[in-house]
């Protein structure tokens, strides 16, 4: 998986990972705890994400784990 995308909600998030070609790989939904779990365990990658109000904290949070945004 080179790409995560992530929709970033109040309670679920939606993942949707893309390998090299732009094929979706992934598809799940994730609460904020799983996110994290999710991220710790998963291959690095370059995720995005929708600029809102808690991109940040989540950006910073989850390029702790070496991934890239």
């Amino acid at each position: 998986m080179n790409k995560l995308r992530l929709d970033v909600g109040k309670q679920v998030f939606e993942l949707l990972g893309l390998d090299g070609q732009r094929i979706a790989v992934l598809g799940i939904q994730l609460n904020r705890e799983q996110s994290a779990n999710f991220l710790t365990s998963s291959p690095v990658c370059l995720f995005v994400m929708e600029a809102c109000r808690s991109a940040h904290p989540w950006a910073r949070k989850w390029g702790s784990f070496e991934h890239t945004d």
